[in-house]
Order: structure tokens, then sequence, then C-alpha cells
């Protein structure tokens, strides 16, 4: 069972584990029963807690509060150490890292104005050393003013209210805030957010004001494939825009609407379904090397971008309404079917994109093949740089008792943001509209040839062009039924109405294979088949 738990731990934590509902900076509760407020925020150094109470009728009080602070950052997250243990003061710990502020007093409360509960400046620790304040208060304390935290990290704030008398019939609103020094509301964990998003929102408005002009000036050269860019770069800035309006209304006001960060995670769903789409059929060559997915590959498609939606939806709607760095067995269930069809797409991606980078060789497109080239280096760069952040990110986050590093948390979901962004922006610069966009785009040749040839001839026409170096242009030459006869230079006739595009077409040579090529042929294939997976469909 721990084994279990671990693998549970594991996976959970391993994708945007500190990500939750923003933490709140105002709360309002209506009590008409003995009171017990528990309230959780990570806190920057001098922060200030207010609590006030408004009662409908006059009442005699007792009440009781604690603030204990942890620079774990995930201490306070067990429900039944919050709820039990803390308030009946029998909670142990072998270090010195829990300290806590108490107070306790009897109060009269009258419907005419709000209570304000007295503070306390003196820090304990639960191994009996008293601490003295590392900042004492420098002015008189505004009104409400409960207490200051001593120190940065987690805190977790115990208020208990109950009626001084066995007669009374308590009806009170209490209200809780929990200011930065500077009076805003953002908590420690999420203040980066903020600045983030608003960074990513510029960059993306850049990328979408370039990318609307060169479609402006390009518009009559304009590929298929470059409007799925431009939806991609419109679903990336809404997001951005709606996360950083959620984060800038919480600095300000202290609340959270759920309904706007479950509507977030709904556009980024939504964006990452249509990003791997559009890499898987960029990789297969859509508006390049095929002038059509085709209907298999177009039902694929669509069947690959539903169910990984709604996975996908699953889990960041899981995530969200569990309290951060939690795991669950709920949770579990949504992300391994999400896990595994990620993999499947990369897969996918890696295999196909090794044959759209031989086909282009073997048919000595050097323009289109330098294209496929760039991306393939791009992705494996990317794919190489991730591993070695999650790697990180296990030794910092994961494997420790205690994350004391929470100042970092924030680049644990930031970092993919910021390399989805980095992809998306090659794609741009390598799918690009320009007035030479027929180089890259389906040419009429293609077409000629391949609407006469199944997926599987042309596999082995490859293989023997491949292997046996013939020249493509004659086997062109002999599918469009032209005479081969002259074998000078071996160039093939191109059918075009100017001849702006004759000196790219083909390389005079042989294309040296890359090595995302021979390593997805080679992944692709059987230990006895030398045949490629990828030519059965």
């Amino acid at each position: 069972m721990r084994a279990i738990n671990f693998f549970v731990s594991l996976v959970c934590l391993l994708f945007s584990a500190a990500l939750g509902l923003p933490e709140k900076g105002l709360w309002k509760e209506h009590f008409t029963h003995n009171a017990k407020v528990s309230i959780e925020k990570s806190m920057m150094n001098n922060s200030e807690i207010y609590a006030k109470i408004y009662c409908q009728e006059e009442l005699n009080l007792n009440v009781a509060w604690f603030l204990f602070q942890s620079p774990c950052i995930e201490i306070f997250l067990d429900t039944n150490l919050t709820s039990m243990s803390l308030w009946d003061k029998s909670f142990k710990t072998n270090s010195d890292k829990l300290t806590y502020k108490t107070g306790a007093e009897r109060l009269s409360c009258t419907a005419s104005k709000p209570l304000f509960i007295e503070g306390s400046d003196e820090i304990h620790s639960y191994l009996g050393v008293k601490k003295q304040p590392n900042s004492p208060h420098s002015s008189t304390p505004l009104p409400g003013l409960l207490t200051k935290t001593w120190d940065s990290g987690a805190h977790l704030f115990l208020l208990s209210i109950t009626c001084a008398t066995d007669d009374c019939a308590m009806n009170v609103d209490v209200e809780v805030e929990m200011r930065n020094p500077d009076g805003t509301f953002l908590s420690a964990v999420e203040f980066p957010f903020l600045p983030f998003n608003g960074v990513m929102s510029f960059f993306y408005l850049i990328l979408i004001v370039t990318w609307l002009v060169l479609i402006i000036r390009y518009w009559k050269d304009l590929m298929r494939i470059q409007f799925c860019i431009g939806v991609v770069l419109i679903l990336g800035l809404w997001e951005h825009l709606t996360l950083f309006a959620i984060y800038e209304t919480l600095r300000k006001s202290g609340e959270v609407a759920s309904s706007a960060v479950y509507f977030a995670e709904l556009i980024a769903c939504f964006k990452r379904t249509l990003a791997r789409l559009l890499v898987l059929i960029a990789c297969l060559g859509y508006g390049v090397t095929k002038p059509r997915l085709g209907t298999i590959w177009f039902r694929r498609c669509l069947a690959i971008g539903l169910v990984y939606f709604v996975l996908v939806t699953m889990e960041g709607m899981t995530r969200l309404s569990q309290p951060r760095f939690t795991t669950s067995y709920f949770r579990l269930a949504t992300l391994l079917p999400l896990l595994c069809l990620d993999a499947g797409i990369m897969w996918w991606i890696f295999i196909y994109l090794a044959r759209t980078l031989r086909e282009t060789r073997m048919r000595r497109n050097l323009v289109k093949h330098r294209l496929y080239r760039d991306f393939s280096y791009v992705l494996l760069a990317v794919s190489i740089i991730s591993v070695a952040f999650m790697v990180w990110s296990l030794g910092i986050f994961k494997y420790h008792p205690c994350i004391e590093s929470w100042r970092l948390l924030w680049i644990d979901d930031a970092f993919w943001q910021f390399l989805f962004v980095v992809i998306l922006t090659f794609i741009v610069i390598l799918w690009r509209p320009t007035g030479s966009n027929r180089q890259y785009a389906y040419s009429l040749l293609d077409i000629a040839i391949d609407e006469e040839i199944e997926e599987e001839d042309e596999d082995v026409l490859l293989d023997r062009l491949d292997q046996d170096g013939t020249e493509l242009t004659k086997v062109r030459s002999r599918q469009l039924g032209e005479s081969d006869d002259d074998e000078g230079d071996g160039k093939a006739a191109v059918p075009s109405r100017n001849d702006e595009l004759s000196p790219l077409h083909y390389a005079q040579g042989p294309i040296p294979a890359t090595i995302v090529e021979r390593m997805g042929i080679e992944a692709s294939s059987g230990p006895n088949d030398e045949t490629p997976v990828w030519k059965i469909d």
C-alpha cells in the first residue's frame, strides 16, 4: 500500500502539483452556532491579518485564535491535522520549523459596531522557546488588525468563537482579511503569476499582430495549416488575458471567481488539444507534402482530438477542485489515461516526422526538407530540455518532506507555458506566410504522382530510391507518362505558370539523412522487421 501511495503521489506531483484554485485574501462567513474558522495561505513576512465580528444583537463571546507558520509550504494540507490536532493543542513536531502566535479573550459584541479582536506579538515554538518578532509594529495598528506575520512561508489561521453563556443564540458574521505589506491580497506562492501572465499576454499579442500582418500581406499564397496556427495563437492570448484578469482582481479585492478560473482552464484544455493536433498534422506533411489528410487520418485526428479534450478537461477540473499538493486515486484515474494518450500522440509525431523527412529527402525537395529538418531539431531540443527540467523539479519539489523552495513553485507551471510558446514561436517562424509559400505548399507535380499511387506503393518507391540511388525525377517522369530519354542533368519538368519556382525545387545530389529520421525509422521497426510501422496504416 505504501508503494501504491508513493506511485500516486509521484505521478500527480510530476504534473503541475502546485496548481489549484488561487488562494483568497478575504473570507466572509455567517454562523448561527459555535464557529471554527480554518484558513491556510502562503504569505510574505510582515503581512497583516485582520479579523472582525459583526453581531446581530448584544452577545458575550469567548474568542481564541492561533496563527501557525512554517517554511514547509505543504505542511498544513492534512485535513485531520487542521481540524483536530491543532485545535486541542496536541500537535507535536520534531523540529523547530513550526512557530505560532496565539491569543484568547472574552469580548462583548454589540450590533452597533464591529468587534475587533486584539492581537499578540509573542512568537512560540513547540519546543517551548519563545521568540521575539523580527520587526515589531512601527506605528499604531489599524482598526481590526489582529497580528502580523513574522516570517515568509505557509500560514494556518485558526479562529474559534463560542458563546460565553449557555442561553445565548449566536448569530454573527465573521470577516477575515490577509493582506500583503503593500495592502494587496495575492498569496506568496501566486504573486509571480500576475506579471508572468502579463508578459505572456504581451508576447502572444506581438505574435498575433505579426501573424495578422503577414496573413493580410500574403493572403493569396496562404497554406491551410497557417489558419490553424492563427487559432492557437488566439487561444493562447485568450487564456493568459483571462488569467491576468483573475490575478489582478484577486490582488485588488481578495476574492476569486471560481467560474472564471474554470473557464480559463477550459480554454487551456482546448489550446493544448489543438496544439497537439497542429504538430501532428504538420508532421504528417499536411499542406506541405500532402494536399489533404485523407479520410483515414482525418477521422483519426478528429477522434484523437475529441478523446484528448475530454481527458485533459477531466484532469484539469479535478486538479482545480482539490487543494494544491494533494493526491488522490480519482485524480490518478483521470491522469493516467491522459498520459497514455499523450505518449501515443508524441510517438506518432516522432514516427511521422521521420517519415516526412525521409519522403522529402527521397524526393530531393531541399526547401521542404530544410523546413522539417529545422522543426525536428526544435522538437528534439525541447524534449531534452523537458526531461532535464522534470529531473530538476523532482529533486527540488517532489522528494523532500519539507518543500522550502516554495518561491520557485511558480516555475513548475510557468516553465511548461514558456516551453509551449517557444515551440509555437518556432512554428510561426518556420510556417510564416511569405511570398514564396509555393516552395512549401503541395505542388502540382506531387499531386499528379500521389493520385496515381497508393501510400504503400510510394513507400516501396522510396525504398528503392534509397537503396539504389535512382534519380527520383526519372520515376516522376515515368509516372506522368513523360519521355525519359534525356538523362543529362536529371532535372524534372515543372508545370508552372512562371519561372519563379524553377530554382527552388530539387537538389542535384542526394540529401543526407538527419538523426531524427534515423531514430524514427529504427524506432518504428520491429527487431526482425525492416519495414517501419508507419507503412502499415
